[in-house]
């Protein structure tokens, strides 16, 4: 019986078969061409398309040119002009895919809201991926938008087709399946695999992947692709046609039962292959047997695919990709792609997994940096295939990675090697220079070269051997100092400024030294440049405690002069070095290690230490601002001699500050009084003490009473210089300005009145004042007005301020300070006859409580026993000029 026939009998039931004629809605799969249904025809979208865009007018040559030259200076629009001209007049292969692919890319990977613009038909840049059935801009589209992509891929051109319209209608199958898998992998609950199910009403599939491969084979099939299933029909048929044993028959290809062609069967034939639901009649059995055979055949084909599609979205999961490290980390050159070999379909390498650009990026940039880390680099990446392109490329790719992995010096090494070996030397060597040159050049994330950021790492001079170690060989020694001295930050810093930050200045210079012997009059130039701040690499090693040592380098390689003149440098500020030196506490350290170089002690030196800078500030002025003066002079008496140490200690900046009111400023006067004592002596010290500053001749007394440390540098300078109650309250009542008696005790009370009782108790006891002196010392003046009324006025917190003046007036009782001497502080008065309570009643105006404070004031005097009653009554019935008492005031 001939097999057409056979194949004639088949009865398909209407409610089972595929084909039917019912009408189909949009997006409805038309399994007679394998097309999803389109609102539109597209001839006439084309059509309407040269109409209106006027593309075949387009420039496409000057577009090219620019996306060539300047990419970034396409619009959106004109890259849509350009993939347009791709897509519709191409007649002269201008354009490439690939070159089509590349602006693409390189236009949305910019800006990821771009993706969203649309063009003249509201294709966004989604609908433009299907056009090109690139899968790989796809999936780039998705990374970028991530959980933003579902609204645009769901918005619709001017034919009223979504990105995945274009999807379910692409005849591409290998592009929608990669598509379909994607989004399922990305989103297992995806609403446009869920449509496609709903739509196609199909049941029997364990999972939506299973899902997804039967609806890919079914399109592939209707659509007339035989080249996935011919082979393996042929073959089924071959082997049932030997064992049935049939001879001088037509094949089942060969038959045109009914007058139907070979393609039609063919079609009809897969279609039953893939639904086992349909009931099948035949008139032989051989031929049903044959059927069985071939589905078992197809769901074997089925599996293997599935296991291919599977097994290629594995390789590109992290998971794999941290095993596969691993081996790259540590595994022998021979074996690092044993791991691949586990899929009989289909083999992978190392390589087309580690550049799969939708493989796990970070994964990836690991396995790379893994692979530059082996001593044996340059041997694995030979093994692999890499080429000295494709080396580059790595390196361009991660060159930022392989900095911090400090291996940026080993992958130019490795680069440089994979260049000889694949070209000869003759007319090579400028390109391979300019490749040298264009590594180093590289800059990372925040703009550093990479000499840069090697000194930021600590590991300058080391790279810098490394890089020279495998060029050198190559006539390339040169090109890499060129590199060194143009490398230049935002700032204008030169790597060595970083690396004398860092603390490794000498090491780094005698390892360049050492390896460019004859480069050492260049080198001093660059030690020699200034940031645009005019900083420069000493004034960096000042900065970290370094300067001494790196000084100490300097002198084997620069003359003294030279060296000297270098030490002075100011910058635009008017710091020094050793200013700097001096304010971070490293001075007495530095100049210890400087002069052990006998060539730098001389006389320029120490006239070096003895100069001021612009602001007129010395070496000491630095130190003793920041609390460093009593350990440096002990040093510098050493070095410099008692008498030049103290016309340095007694110089004044250009504001007319001392040594001593910069160190009282910041609270270092007891400390630092302790340490001079011994140099200076009590008498010149006192001087020190009482010299004035500014217009309004401040005191370093008065520095210490507004920063609040006057309490502690009282006693320590009373103690150390064993003063006498007559030489302590001299210098806690100097009077130092023409037009205000700015006493230091009356200044404590403006800036500092939480220290006030502390005060009284401390003059009493370690400064050994009688009764009388601390009463004159209360009743000194500012502005005519005495210390109560001083807290009264500068508190911020009226309820605080009578606080503390009750504190004061306990502390006085304490002392033995008698009711009568009290009442005399208490009734004192300014110009106006104004005493401390016509202060609290101003301030009390406007208080709600102001009557229940004055009251509970009055009661505080008599029942501490302050005053007697007597004194309290004439204190409070006390008037001023304009006879009013501070209860008149209160109450007005």
């Amino acid at each position: 019986m001939n097999t057409g026939n056979n194949i004639n009998s088949v009865s398909l039931k209407p409610e089972n078969n595929v084909i039917n004629n019912k009408k189909r809605k949009f997006g409805e799969l038309d399994v007679e061409t394998g097309n999803v249904e389109k609102s539109e025809n597209y001839e006439k979208k084309l059509k309407i398309c040269e109409n209106e865009r006027g593309l075949e007018s387009f420039d496409i040559e000057v577009c090219l040119e620019r996306a060539e030259k300047e990419p970034a200076s396409l619009t959106t629009w004109e890259v849509y002009e350009l993939l347009s001209h791709y897509r519709y007049f191409n007649y002269d292969n201008k354009i490439s895919k690939e070159k089509a692919l590349d602006v693409f890319i390189e236009h949305f990977t910019k800006d990821k809201s771009r993706i969203q613009e649309k063009d003249a038909q509201h294709h966004n840049a989604f609908h433009w991926a299907v056009f090109l059935e690139s899968f790989d801009t796809w999936r780039l589209l998705r990374d970028l938008l991530d959980k933003e992509a579902d609204s645009v891929m769901c918005s619709v051109n001017r034919y009223k087709e979504s990105p995945w319209d274009l999807v379910f209608s692409s005849n591409n199958h290998d592009f929608m399946g990669h598509v379909l898998l994607d989004e399922n992998n990305r989103n297992p609950q995806s609403l446009a695999i869920e449509y496609l199910i709903n739509q196609k009403n199909v049941t029997t599939f364990k999972d939506r992947t299973e899902f997804i491969f039967k609806f890919l084979e079914f399109k592939a099939v209707a659509a007339g692709n035989k080249n996935l299933f011919v082979e393996i029909l042929e073959e089924c048929y071959q082997t049932w046609k030997t064992q049935v044993k049939i001879k001088n028959r037509k094949t089942f290809l060969e038959s045109r039962g009914y007058g139907k062609g070979p393609e039609e069967k063919t079609n009809k034939l897969i279609i039953l292959l893939d639904n086992p639901e349909v009931e099948l009649t035949f008139g032989n059995e051989k031929a049903a047997q044959f059927l069985k055979e071939m589905r078992e055949a197809y769901k074997i084909f089925q599996a293997q695919h599935t296991e291919d599609y599977q097994f290629g979205y594995f390789l590109r999961d992290k998971t794999f990709l941290n095993l596969l490290n691993v081996v790259l980390s540590n595994a022998p050159i021979d074996r690092v792609d044993s791991i691949l070999k586990v899929n009989s379909l289909k083999q992978y390498s190392v390589k087309e997994v580690l550049e799969d650009p939708f493989a796990d990026k970070i994964a990836v940039k690991t396995c790379i940096l893994s692979i530059f880390a082996r001593k044996d680099a340059y041997e694995l990446l030979a093994y692999l295939e890499y080429d000295a392109k494709d080396i580059f490329k790595l390196i361009e790719r991660h060159h930022v990675d392989l900095q911090g992995w400090s291996c940026f010096a080993k992958a130019i090494n490795v680069f440089i090697r994979s260049v000889v070996k694949e070209r000869e030397v003759d007319g090579k060597w400028p390109e391979v220079r300019s490749r040298l040159s264009e590594l180093l050049y590289m800059r990372n994330d925040v703009g550093q070269e990479f000499f840069y950021d090697s000194a930021v790492s600590g590991n300058l001079g080391k790279d810098i051997a490394t890089v020279v170690e495998g060029v050198s060989a190559y006539g390339l020694r040169d090109s890499v100092f060129y590199v060194l001295e143009g490398s230049k930050y935002r700032n204008g810093r030169s790597p060595l400024f970083m690396s004398a930050q860092q603390g490794n200045l000498s090491k780094d210079i005698g390892i360049i030294i050492e390896t460019f012997p004859a480069r050492k009059r260049s080198l001093l130039e660059i030690l020699e440049e200034v940031d645009l701040d005019g900083r420069t690499v000493l004034h960096e090693s000042a900065n970290k405690g370094h300067l001494g040592t790196d000084v100490n380098k300097l002198i084997e390689i620069m003359e003294k002069e030279r060296l000297l003149k270098l030490l002075a440098k100011q910058t635009k500020q008017g710091i020094r070095p050793i200013n700097i030196s001096a304010s971070r506490g490293y001075l007495g350290k530095d100049i210890g290690i400087m002069i052990e170089k006998t060539p730098l002690y001389t006389e320029d030196f120490l006239r070096l230490l003895e100069d001021v800078d612009r602001n007129g500030r010395t070496i000491l002025c630095s130190s003793a601002y920041n609390g460093h003066l009593g350990k440096d002079v002990n040093k510098l008496v050493e070095i410099m001699g008692k008498e030049r140490l103290l016309k340095l200690l007694e110089k004044e900046d250009v504001n007319l500050r001392t040594v001593l009111y910069l160190s009282a400023y910041n609270g270092h006067l007891g400390t630092d009084v302790s340490e001079l004592v011994e140099i200076m002596g009590k008498e010149r010290l006192l001087k020190l003490l009482n010299t004035n500053v500014f217009d309004t001749s401040f005191s370093p007394l008065h520095a210490s009473a507004e920063k609040g440390h006057l309490v502690k540098d009282i006693k320590a300078i009373a103690v150390k210089l064993k003063l006498s109650a007559k030489e302590s309250f001299k210098l806690l009542s100097l009077e130092h300005n023409v037009e205000f008696d700015r006493n230091v005790m009356a200044y404590l009370s403006i800036k500092c009145p939480k220290d006030f009782p502390d005060m009284i108790t401390t003059m009493h006891t370690t400064l050994k004042f009688s009764k009388t002196q601390i009463k004159d010392c209360l009743m000194l003046q500012i502005n005519k007005q005495i210390v109560f009324s001083r807290l009264i006025s500068y508190g911020e917190d009226i309820g605080e301020s009578i606080s503390l003046i009750q504190e004061s007036l306990l502390s006085l009782k304490s002392v033995g300070l008698t009711s009568l001497c009290v009442e005399k502080v208490l009734n004192r008065h300014n110009n106006i006859r104004q005493t401390y309570l016509h202060a609290i009643a101003r301030k009390l105006k406007s208080n709600e409580q102001g009557v229940g404070l004055f009251s509970d004031h009055r009661q505080f005097l008599v029942e501490n026993e302050i005053l007697s009653e007597e004194q309290v009554n004439q204190l409070f019935e006390k008037k001023d000029r304009k006879k009013k008492t501070a209860w008149d005031i209160l109450t007005a």
